[in-house]
């Protein structure tokens, strides 16, 4: 669903989990969102919450990664909150943020990031 959505906000292609290659194994996003100006999105869909030191250390390797912007997307309003502090010890780059699912069906979406809202889908490319 996630993926569906994605690609009605985005013009750019998805590449599921058992796709990618590129990553170590163990740090193998849900999918990735490529544009043809090879920008990259990391998407993480978040069913379930990670104990901070597993997901602090998961940031660090996204600030080593070449994605431009890693998209968390909780599926719940608990997780949401939860989320939205573990994002305060984001590296700057690449930009960490995080919407919900419920948001991310509206017809316009909202995307928090430590920096606060961001416009990610205000264009159909990531510039």
């Amino acid at each position: 669903d996630v993926r569906l959505r994605l690609a009605s906000l985005w013009d750019g292609g998805w590449i599921p989990e058992r796709g990618i290659r590129s990553f170590d194994a163990s740090q193998v996003p849900d999918g990735l969102f490529l544009f043809a100006n090879g920008r990259q999105v990391a998407v993480e869909v978040e069913n379930s919450l990670k104990g901070r030191t597993r997901f602090v250390n998961r940031l660090k390797f996204w600030g080593a990664s070449e994605v431009a912007v890693v998209l968390f997307v909780a599926t719940s309003p608990e997780l949401y909150t939860a989320l939205e502090g573990y994002l305060a010890e984001a590296p700057d780059s690449p930009i960490c943020c995080l919407t919900t699912y419920e948001s991310l069906k509206s017809e316009s979406p909202t995307v928090w990031s430590k920096e606060g809202a961001l416009g990610l889908f205000a264009q159909r490319m990531l510039p």
